[in-house]
């Protein structure tokens, strides 16, 4: 977020771009008469091209870059070479309610065998294909997500497996996210490109 000298406006890069490759930045104006306890000094007023006059007028000392996720572009992309190590028994403790909800009354047994399995798989799929694993940013880090397909016969994954890398042999595991979840911690850094998570 950048701000006018006075403090009278604000905009930030949204980082999406028009129909002609130009950047779009919201465009915020401060309050002229805010409500008594009101603690937002600004009032959104429009999305505009960065050609737009407001922002020329404003800003054009100072535009606002796209936000910066990352300063190694190495951890965006799955190393084959390291080792994926799941926490099996944390990830099903305490995500249980994000799995699909007919595999939630699934004995522990069994549904540790389901999840071994689909991880074992998609261990194999990403070292073929690095695309299928979507980086995404969460607390300040970048961490990798990989589709989990738990139902037999379905062509859908049914969660995101959560990697994080530990250090340049190891990546580990501890949580998986809904795809909802994923699909909107991964856009922002950029609209996943991999077919396999969709909005």
């Amino acid at each position: 977020m950048v701000f006018t000298s006075d403090n009278k406006y604000a905009c930030f890069n949204t980082g999406l771009i028009t129909s002609n490759l130009e950047e779009i930045f919201a465009f915020f104006e401060e309050y002229k008469n805010p409500k008594s306890g009101f603690t937002t000094p600004y009032c959104f007023k429009a999305f505009l091209k960065k050609s737009d006059n407001n922002i020329l007028k404003h800003f054009s000392h100072n535009i606002p870059d796209i936000a910066n996720f990352f300063d190694r572009p190495e951890l965006l992309i799955f190393n084959p070479k390291c080792e994926l190590i799941p926490d099996i028994d944390h990830i099903i403790k305490d995500n249980i309610s994000r799995f699909p909800s007919h595999l939630q009354t699934t004995d522990h047994a069994e549904l540790r065998r389901q999840l071994t399995g689909s991880i074992d798989e998609v261990k194999i799929r990403v070292k073929t294909n690095y695309k299928i694993a979507v980086p995404q940013y969460y607390d300040g880090k970048i961490q990798l997500l990989l589709p989990l397909c738990l139902t037999s016969g379905s062509p859908n994954p049914d969660l995101a497996l959560v990697v994080h890398r530990l250090n340049d042999k190891t990546y580990t595991a501890r949580t998986c996210l809904t795809l909802k979840m994923a699909y909107n911690n991964a856009r922002l850094i950029v609209k996943p490109q991999s077919n396999w998570l969709k909005p």
